[in-house]
């Protein structure tokens, strides 16, 4: 899960973690790249305002990478 806001980032997790799921919370697309092409996830999630590389980009990324284009994403537009 990529949210750049630290606060909003630990309140998900908090909300999704349970016995049988481990959330993997980052703060940069940037760094969800490298976590995703280090590690097998079961499904991804990021909002379309990641200051660094927008989810749109991160998406473009993430379905040109064979190991990465059957992961299952979940894509939020951001806050205003």
């Amino acid at each position: 899960m990529v949210e750049d806001n630290a606060v909003e980032r630990d309140s998900i997790v908090e909300l999704l973690q349970h016995d049988d799921i481990e959330i993997t919370a980052v703060g940069t697309a940037a760094r969800r790249c490298t976590m995703l092409y280090e590690n097998a996830f079961d499904c991804a999630s990021w909002t379309c305002d990641c200051p660094t590389m927008n989810g749109f980009e991160l998406l473009e990324r993430v379905q040109q990478e064979p190991k990465l284009r059957a992961t299952p994403v979940s894509s939020s537009p951001a806050r205003t």
